[in-house]
This record gives C-alpha cells, sequence and structure tokens, in this order.
C-alpha cells in the first residue's frame, strides 16, 4: 500500500509544465504512474517504481528489480528508484520513451502464472484485435486462426493515434480483474479509449 503523503512527495518532485503527472488507483492502494499521458511506473508499497528497461538499468547500474503486482497473481518487473534520482530517471525514461526503436509492450513480459496463462493470452487477443480495429496498431495482430502473430510491440508499431494513448488503454487492460465476470471486456476497452480521446 502506498500512503497519500508518498503520492503528493513524489508529485511535487517530478510534476511540471513538460512533465503532467497523473495516478490511477491499482492492486492493494498502490498506483499507477503516467507521464503526459503513458504509462511509465508505479508508486508501489511506499517506492517509486519504473519499467524494467535496459537504458534505465544501466543509468542506475542496475538496480533493484521488484515484482509490482496488477492483481494477486499477474505482476510486472519493475526497478525500485532510488531516493534522490527521481528525476532524473523519470526524464532519462521518458525521453527514450521517444525512440523509434523503444519497447511498448511485450506479453510475455507480464507474468500472470501458469494457472491463468491460457485466459491472459485470450484476453490479449481481443485486446490487440481492439487496438487495430479503432487504429492504434499499424498492422493486424492476428494470424488467420486468430493466433497472435508478435509478443512485442515497440513505438514504429503504433499509428500516431497509438502513440498518444496506447500505453494508458494498455495499463488499463492489464489492471482490469473482473471478479465475477460480469464485464465484458471488450466493453470496458471502448469506454477506456473514449475517456483517453477527450
Amino acid at each position: 500500500m502506498t500512503s497519500v503523503e508518498f503520492l503528493i512527495d513524489i508529485y511535487n518532485k517530478l510534476n511540471n509544465q513538460e512533465r503532467r503527472l497523473t495516478f490511477t488507483p491499482m492492486y492493494n492502494g498502490n498506483w499507477w504512474l503516467s507521464c503526459n499521458n503513458n504509462a511509465f511506473g508505479a508508486l508501489y508499497d511506499n517506492q517509486l517504481c519504473l519499467q524494467n528497461n535496459q537504458f534505465l538499468g544501466s543509468l542506475l547500474d542496475n538496480p533493484e528489480l521488484i515484482k509490482v503486482y496488477v492483481d494477486k497473481k499477474a505482476h510486472h518487473l519493475m526497478y525500485v528508484i532510488p531516493i534522490g534520482r527521481e528525476v532524473e530517471s523519470l526524464d532519462a525514461i521518458y525521453q527514450n520513451a521517444y525512440d523509434g526503436n523503444d519497447f511498448v509492450y511485450d506479453i510475455t513480459y507480464t507474468s500472470p502464472g501458469a494457472t491463468i496463462l491460457e485466459e491472459f493470452y485470450d484476453k490479449n487477443v481481443v485486446f490487440l484485435k481492439f487496438c487495430f480495429e479503432h487504429k492504434l496498431l499499424k498492422k493486424y495482430p492476428l494470424d488467420k486462426k486468430d493466433r497472435i502473430i508478435r509478443m512485442t510491440y515497440h513505438k514504429k508499431h503504433l499509428t500516431e493515434k497509438g502513440k498518444k494513448v496506447f500505453r494508458s488503454l494498455l495499463f488499463n487492460f492489464l489492471e482490469f480483474y473482473d471478479r465475477n465476470g460480469k464485464t465484458s471486456l471488450d466493453i470496458m476497452l471502448h469506454k477506456w479509449l473514449k475517456k483517453l480521446e477527450v
């Protein structure tokens, strides 16, 4: 769980006219962190955590990696940013994100566990197909049998519209967990995209 005081402290340190920070509630009282509508990390158990990325790892001399849980099973590996290096780290990862070859999404990077792997794969089929149909991806992501063609996406695979909203839509998708099974993922994707397009 992350305290409101820690969130405010990070906001005061990092938010400015060039870097507009927003926070979205996530599992277990923690927060996703977005910068200019691009998701880059999380506030997790009163720690600033940013994407596992070779560029950032080299900059910080390979800091600690921890599992940031999306729900009880699924997680991301993220770097814990040392105190005093928050501004430098966010600036570096944000600038690197606009390199044409930058990592956007690796389906294998999120590790939901074998028990729900098939369900997670099927949800990615829905997500990627939705992204293509709404002009976020340049190429159709599935083969003739509705199997995912590529497991890793970079900025070059996104349309101009996709570069603006794909990351935020992705984080909404990854944190979505309907315990009752009553809410359609497709319906939620439409709602999330509509909010991002405003």
